[in-house]
Parts: structure tokens; C-alpha cells; sequence
């Protein structure tokens, strides 16, 4: 038992060697998903590969990696390519032939810009300017990626955006927050949007770009590179931030903001208060902690729930390091926070918002799918290599991060924190992925976002250390670049960071958001006919909170073809679900019969067509 403690980072490997295999036998034989298949093949090459590189690493290695210079000459070119590039990559969104549409050109050019900036940090010198030019540089990538996505559409971009947006606009007419409405009690992001607005005269669209979505990517940035070098090193904080910024799901919860944005911002900066600044400074560092735990318990449930559950981890990992290594050591988090905190969580939702109700039935829902098998059918048809060209990003980021967190458990690297940090990341990443495998979905988009931004230290410093294997400059430099660039293009093209170009996922990408055709034709309908209307489950949403109007929902009716019992029902189809994919209330799915023919045969005529949206009626 002492050994397998004591080599850890060995005995974790090994034990993810056999996981892997089972994983494999079982995805492909069990419950037959292709796609995870790949799941455990990444994490059987991972985890090989690490028990054969790691005796190649030792303590000095991320010394040495931090002393890794280049001439200035160097450093000026990159710098010079990056905006050379950047001001290409704004010139090709401004030249697209397709108004909805951010070409292609613009996501190699993105993720070349992110390779030039992984070489700047792998051959940066320790001067603070440099530091803080590269930082400003990420930035700029992460803003660009967001903002990108909205300014292209009239509207907001997502789909639990248009009810935030309706409820922030209520507070704005009204005076004050509404009663009755699932977040009139959790109202911070709402009402620093609604601030935002009345300071600045900006739209709702706006106002969330510029407060929530501007301070997603600057923050998060700004604490990740403040954790990894706590952690690590300079040079692995530059890396993860840049990393982070590139992600999928931070780039999802970017564009689309959400209260959940916001609340998982909140996150980063309480776990380095505790880690880093509650031992120089507790008094200050427990203030300020309590204070952002207050904010956090007033914006998402949800995450809220996450960093309850984190702390506690967090608390075991610290305790657990003192008996496994025998090491007496300070503890970042005690068990005194761990209660503190849950116990103001559950006294604010038993008391006060009312939110145990609703967390209860959200984790019911998630383990009551009735259309999860339609789902399934829909994805099996979807080509195999389209699923992985869309999901191999994601999962490259996932499981090439284990080699960091092997590294940060093993006897050479490891220290309380690291370890704790790791153990928290593992158990987030754990919980989303085997509740997406066995099929209780309990919003597992949210469990992706959060893991990224644990598992994004442990990922740049896999990084890191597979570069430093290498000892020619050149070589370190282009093992860099096509790392990162590759790794980018996957991330940001993938249906989850892109809902415009899905030139590449044509059978997976869905828009989420609409066009100025589209939001005319819902105006113009609205007012022509005072019947109910039916539609998708995605414009079903922006009626029900832009227009005040009886609706029917015509999910079932897409998915069987069968219109029949929707008399006096006027039936809106956008040409976008004709051919593409679209969002059902329980997933993706495609329409597999000529849409426009089936309503014809059903006796509907069609009384509006405006080219991207008809209506149908039935007398």
C-alpha cells in the first residue's frame, strides 16, 4: 500500500489502462455508442503513453521549460504576424458572402493566431510587459470568438437567452424585479445587465456583451493565469489561459450568457482566495471569499451546487493527502467553509427562493428521458466521422489532461494543492462524462463548461511536458504550434462553439439564433392572425417571451410527419428545419420526409411565405 501511494501518478495509470479497455468492450458491445468508443481509446493511449514517458520526467524539467528564451527579433515577428493575422481574420467576417455566416477562412486564421501565441509563451521572457501583452493578446482571441458570433445575428444568440432577456426587461419597465418567475430571486446577472443598460443607453444585446460576456473572457483569463502560476509556472498559466479562452463550452457560455455564465466566473476567483491569498492575508481573504459566495448563492443554482460540492472535495483531498503522505499541512479548505456555505445555500433555497423544489425536479428530469431513444436513433444515422470530427476536439482536451494530472499526483510534482486542485477537476469531469454515458443527461453542458476550467491547468502542462521531451528549439517550436493549432480548429469549429458555419457538421450544427427574415415574418404573423400558431421548439420559445400570444407546440407532429389534429392552428416552418437539424424539446433531431408536401397532403394551404418562413392553415 505504501508503494501504490507512493507512486501514485503509476498506480492512477495503470488502473486508467484497464478502465480504458472496459470502456471500449463496454461502448461498443453494451450499449453501443461508436463515439465513446473513442472515448477509450484516447484514454488507453493517454495512459500507456504516460507509464512509458515518465521516467523521462523529472523535477527540472519545468525549471527548464520557464528558461526557454528567444531573440527579440523572434518575439517582434510573432507579435507582428498575430495582428497581421487577427486583422485578416475581422477582414474575412466583414467580406462573407453569407450575412449568417462566419467563413472558414476565419477559423484557421483563429487558430493560427492561437499557435503564434502558444510560441510566444513557450519562448517568453519573465518581464511583467511581456506577460501582460501576451495576456491582452488572449483576450483578444476570446473576445473575438464570442463577439464574433453574436454581432452577425439582429438578435441574441442561444436559447435560455430570450427568457432572461424578457425578465431583465421586465425589472427595466417595471422598477422592479417581478414576482413569481423562476429567478426573481436569483437576480444578479439580470440586474447588472439591466445596470449596464440604463448607464450606457445599449440594447439587452449589448449590454450583455459588454458586461457579462466581456467579463467571462477577461476574468476567467485573468484567474486562470493567476492559478496555474500559483500552481505551476508562468509559462503553464499563459498556456491554460490561452487554452481556456479556445475551449468550446467557455466559448458556448460566452455568446449565449446566462446566469450560469456569470455564477461560474465567480468560481475561479473564490478557489484562488482560498488557496493562495486566505493564508498570506485570512482575514481579508475569508471576507472577500464570503462576499463572492453571497453573490454566487443570489445568481445560479446550479453552480452553486458545483462549487458546494467542490469544496467538500476539495476538504477530503486536503485531508485525505495528510494521512496517504503523512505530511502535516496547512489546509485551504476546512470543513468549517464546506458548512458554511452549504448551510447559507440551503437555507436560501428552503427559505427564502424556493429553489430545493426545482433542483429536485431538474435531477429527475435528467434521469427521465422518454425521447432519449428517438435521439439515439437520429444520432446513429449521422455519420461516424462526422461525430468525431465534431466531438474529437472536446475529448482530445479531456484526455490529454491526464497526463498533467498524473504528473501533479506524482511524488516529483506533487503538493497539497496540486493535489486537491486535481482531485476536484477529475471528480467534475467524472460526473459529467458517465452521466452523458449511461444517458441521465442532468445538464451536462453546464458539467463540460465547469470541467474545462479545472481541466485546463493539468492540460497545459501535459502540453508543456510532452514539449520538453524534445531539446531543439525548432522542434519544441513545431510540436507547439501544431499541437495548438490543431487542438484550436477542433474546439471552435465544433457544433458546440459554433452555431453559424456548419460546413463541417452538416447533419449535427443547429443556429441558434434567428435571422432578420425570420424575426419579420414572427412580427408579421403575430399580427395578421389571431389564432394559435404553432412552430418549433426554438421560435416556440422567442414567441412565447416576445409576443404575447397563444402558442402550440408541434415537436411531436414534426417528428411523426402527422398533422392532422392541428385545426385552426396556424403552422410556422422555417426553411432552416426543413433540411438541417433542429432542436426538439429533448435533443437533435432531422426531418426525414418532405416537410411542405406532407402538410400539403394533409389538406393545409399555405397563406404566408416570406422565402425563410411559410404558415399553414387548416379551416
Amino acid at each position: 500500500m505504501n508503494y501504490l501511494f507512493d507512486e501514485l501518478d503509476k498506480t492512477l495509470a495503470s488502473v486508467g489502462v484497464i478502465f480504458s479497455v472496459i470502456l471500449i468492450i463496454v461502448m461498443k458491445f453494451v450499449i453501443g455508442r461508436p463515439i465513446y468508443v473513442l472515448i477509450g481509446i484516447l484514454c488507453f493511449i493517454v495512459c500507456t503513453g504516460y507509464l512509458i514517458i515518465r521516467r523521462f520526467l523529472d523535477q527540472s524539467l519545468i525549471p527548464s521549460l520557464e528558461e526557454l528564451r528567444c531573440s527579440t527579433r523572434f518575439y517582434i515577428t510573432l507579435n507582428i504576424l498575430f495582428f497581421l493575422i487577427f486583422s485578416y481574420s475581422i477582414i474575412s467576417i466583414y467580406l462573407r458572402s453569407d450575412s449568417y455566416i462566419r467563413p472558414l477562412g476565419y477559423f484557421i486564421s483563429t487558430a493560427l493566431m492561437a499557435a503564434i501565441v502558444a510560441n510566444e509563451i513557450l519562448f517568453l521572457s519573465p518581464q511583467k510587459s511581456r506577460i501582460y501583452f501576451t495576456l491582452c493578446k488572449i483576450i483578444i482571441v476570446g473576445l473575438s470568438l464570442v463577439f464574433s458570433q453574436v454581432l452577425i445575428f439582429p438578435s441574441i444568440v442561444g436559447s435560455d437567452t430570450w427568457a432572461h432577456q424578457w425578465f431583465t426587461l421586465k425589472i427595466l419597465n417595471k422598477g422592479h424585479i417581478p414576482k413569481d418567475w423562476l429567478y426573481s430571486k436569483l437576480p444578479l446577472m439580470h440586474l447588472m445587465v439591466g445596470m449596464t443598460s440604463l448607464v450606457t443607453d445599449l440594447s439587452y444585446k449589448m449590454s450583455t456583451m459588454v458586461s457579462i460576456s466581456f467579463l467571462q473572457v477577461v476574468c476567467d483569463a485573468l484567474f486562470i493565469f493567476l492559478l496555474g502560476r500559483f500552481l505551476i509556472s508562468t509559462k503553464v498559466g499563459l498556456l491554460a489561459t490561452l487554452l481556456l479562452e479556445v475551449a468550446n463550452y467557455h466559448i458556448a457560455y460566452g455568446y449565449g450568457a446566462i446566469p450560469n455564465t456569470m455564477a461560474a466566473t465567480l468560481i475561479l476567483p473564490i478557489i484562488f482566495i482560498l488557496f493562495k491569498v486566505k493564508k498570506d492575508k485570512p482575514f481579508i481573504g475569508i471576507s472577500v471569499v464570503i462576499l463572492l459566495m453571497i453573490n454566487l448563492i443570489l445568481t445560479h443554482t446550479l453552480t452553486s451546487m458545483c462549487l458546494a460540492v467542490l469544496l467538500f472535495v476539495f476538504w477530503l483531498s486536503f485531508e485525505s493527502y495528510t494521512r496517504l503522505f503523512h505530511q502535516e499541512t496547512g489546509r485551504s479548505v476546512t470543513l468549517t467553509i464546506c458548512i458554511l456555505f452549504s448551510t447559507m445555500m440551503l437555507a436560501y433555497w428552503s427559505y427564502i427562493s424556493g429553489h430545493i423544489t426545482y433542483l429536485s425536479f431538474m435531477i429527475k428530469m435528467g434521469f427521465y428521458s422518454p425521447l432519449n431513444q428517438r435521439i439515439y436513433q437520429f444520432l446513429s444515422n449521422i455519420p461516424l466521422w462526422e461525430q468525431i470530427f465534431n466531438y474529437l476536439g472536446m475529448f482530445l482536451f479531456f484526455s490529454l489532461s491526464f497526463i498533467g494530472c498524473f504528473y501533479m499526483m506524482s511524488k516529483l510534482f506533487r503538493n497539497r494543492n496540486r493535489f486537491s486542485f486535481i482531485v476536484g477537476g477529475i471528480f467534475i469531469i467524472c460526473f459529467a462524462f458517465f452521466s452523458l454515458i449511461t444517458g441521465n443527461k442532468i445538464l451536462v453542458a453546464r458539467w463540460y463548461y465547469f470541467s474545462q476550467m479545472f481541466m485546463v491547468i493539468p492540460l497545459s502542462l501535459s502540453i508543456i511536458l510532452i514539449n520538453g521531451l524534445f531539446k531543439h528549439k525548432f522542434i519544441k517550436g513545431l510540436l507547439m504550434s501544431i499541437s495548438v493549432f490543431t487542438l484550436t480548429f477542433l474546439l471552435i469549429i465544433s457544433s458546440v462553439a459554433n452555431i453559424d458555419n456548419h460546413l463541417l457538421f452538416p447533419n449535427i450544427g443547429i443556429r441558434y439564433s434567428i435571422t432578420d427574415s425570420e424575426l419579420q415574418a414572427m412580427d408579421t404573423t403575430s399580427r395578421i392572425y389571431n389564432g394559435t400558431i404553432g412552430c418549433d421548439l426554438y421560435i416556440n420559445l422567442i414567441y412565447s417571451f416576445q409576443f404575447n400570444r397563444e402558442l402550440a407546440s408541434i415537436d411531436d407532429s414534426l417528428y411523426t410527419g402527422d398533422f392532422t389534429d392541428l385545426h385552426g392552428v396556424m403552422i410556422l416552418i422555417r426553411e432552416e428545419i426543413v433540411n438541417d437539424p433542429y432542436q426538439n424539446s429533448r435533443g437533435i433531431l432531422k426531418i426525414n420526409y418532405d416537410l411542405h408536401f406532407a402538410l400539403g397532403n394533409q389538406n393545409f394551404s399555405r397563406i404566408y411565405n416570406c422565402g425563410s418562413v411559410s404558415g399553414y392553415l387548416k379551416p
